[in-house]
């Protein structure tokens, strides 16, 4: 884990969340479950 610069909701899916960091990794997340996710590279 390192430091996230930008997290940002989808506009048609309240509960998608695509968040990037200092290791030059994006996930994106469902909020409510923290083991749905997938590493965009």
């Amino acid at each position: 884990t390192d430091e996230v610069f930008a997290a940002a909701c989808s506009p048609t899916d309240a509960s998608l969340v695509i968040s990037g960091g200092k290791d030059d990794r994006g996930f994106l997340w469902r909020i409510g479950s923290a083991q749905d996710f997938q590493e965009l590279t």
